[in-house]
């Protein structure tokens, strides 16, 4: 009896991916390379963890350009800086495996993104859209109470930006409407 992992690409049984496949090196990627280390809820969230910060990084390159070039530097500049940080994420994910901590770090730094982007108005006052994600991917990487904590903190904030309504530059007016 052989395991997969002693034996070639070619002895592997159909049903296993072989390795060098592109079907393997997707699966490697989004999982940080533990197919096998966690059990499946945390490997659910580590694969949650890194179609998000993928799909953010793709995301945030060119509308960070695109602000650059319409000449918002400091929208272009946090979304560079975001883009930095969940790369450098990643790479923390994939070297030490501690899920936990980058689904922190995450959580902390795309609510002050988020909170960055209500403040300003992000792009013809439409940032506040993007609040409403916030609250799904805390509930599922912190769990129900801690999730829960992480929203609060994101929207207290943000009710009382509404509340205040302040007129400093740089802030956005929201109608009360």
């Amino acid at each position: 009896f052989k395991s997969y992992f002693h034996m070639n690409s070619n002895e592997l049984p159909s049903t296993v991916m072989k390795p060098n496949s592109y079907k393997w090196w997707f699966h490697d990627i989004i999982t940080s390379g533990f197919h096998t280390t966690y059990p499946l809820e945390i490997t659910r969230k580590i694969i949650l963890l890194n179609i998000v910060c993928i799909t953010g990084i793709v995301n945030l390159i060119p509308l960070g350009i695109l602000a650059i070039k319409q000449y918002n530097y400091p929208l272009g500049g946090f979304d560079f800086i975001m883009a930095v940080l969940l790369v450098a994420n990643l790479f923390y994910l994939r070297k030490s495996g501690n899920y936990q901590m980058v689904s922190y770090f995450g959580i902390t730094a795309v609510g002050g993104f988020f909170l960055f982007l209500f403040f300003s108005g992000g792009v013809n006052n439409s940032a506040y859209v993007w609040l409403y994600t916030y609250p799904l991917f805390t509930l599922f990487l912190l769990g129900s109470t801690k999730g829960t904590f992480a929203t609060l903190f994101l929207f207290i904030p943000a009710v009382l930006f509404l509340l205040i309504e302040p007129a400093w530059p740089g802030f956005t007016p929201y109608s009360q409407d």
